[in-house]
């Protein structure tokens, strides 16, 4: 799902297969939550390129959904679902992962918008997003879970700027976010004002129950056991060597389990 091609979600778009579980009237199909569980599998099982429309469709889409207003509805879960909202995570900063109520970025009302100032880390896509589902204080009196809002709008708007987080392979999954005096309409507020944090957790849900958590490795497995039938030690595959098989039949029977 690290894999970014904007073609592949036009292709999955036209099949359907965004906003799976959404009501017809906002453009999903009504089908079951088992069903996307299916497609979900069989795309983590190939390492389909999926990240273009993954967190839109897995989380913020469903949102919007619940907590929209009607006008965001129309105006935004279309471009969902045509795969042109490549979303980032605004959730953890540099002193709040797990525990996201201490967040400082904040969020200051300004006539008919918001001027957002702060910082964002770990966001997963950042370098190829061009929306983000930002949460925020907006109530710096309020207890830290009370006053934080959700909002959701352009990052090329000005003051947001994006800097790579790049690991050790050279590889840019995670980025840092910068906000610095970004003025947004107050209609990118999702949601009651001072309730995000209780939005975001029920997202959660989808985000650490969902099986990329545990599929997302199964390419890994099959280039693994690829590589032990290609790879030789003393003129033998290593995937005739018995330690070796017992390992890999383990790693197997946990994947099972996990599923």
């Amino acid at each position: 799902i690290m894999g970014h091609d904007p073609e592949f979600t036009k292709r999955v778009s036209k099949k359907g297969w965004i906003g799976l579980t959404w009501p017809k009237e906002n453009g999903g199909q009504e089908r079951s939550f088992v069903d996307r569980l299916i497609l979900t599998e069989e795309m983590l099982r190939y390492g389909a390129p999926a990240a273009c429309h993954w967190f839109a469709d897995r989380q913020i889409g469903g949102a919007i959904v619940h907590y929209g207003t009607d006008e965001q509805k129309k105006e935004l879960l279309p471009m969902i679902l045509k795969g042109e909202a490549y979303v980032g995570l605004g959730m953890s900063e540099p002193d709040a992962g797990s525990d996201l109520a201490s967040l400082k970025t904040k969020a200051v009302e300004d006539g008919d918008y918001y001027v957002i100032d702060g910082q964002k880390t770990w966001t997963s896509g950042g370098s190829h997003m061009n929306w983000i589902s930002l949460v925020a204080r907006t109530d710096p009196d309020a207890p830290k879970h009370r006053g934080i809002s959700e909002f959701f709008f352009e990052t090329s708007l000005p003051g947001v700027s994006v800097v790579p987080i790049v690991d050790i392979t050279g590889g840019v999954h995670f980025n840092e976010v910068f906000f610095e005096n970004v003025r947004i309409p107050k209609t990118c507020l999702i949601g009651e004002k001072n309730k995000g944090f209780y939005q975001v957790l029920n997202q959660l849900d989808y985000e650490r129950s969902g099986m990329e958590r545990l599929m997302a490795n199964y390419p890994l497995f099959a280039a693994l056991i690829q590589y032990t039938r290609e790879t030789k030690q003393k003129g033998k595959p290593l995937s005739e060597d018995p330690l070796i098989r017992s390992k890999l039949a383990q790693l197997k029977i946990e994947l099972e389990i996990g599923r």
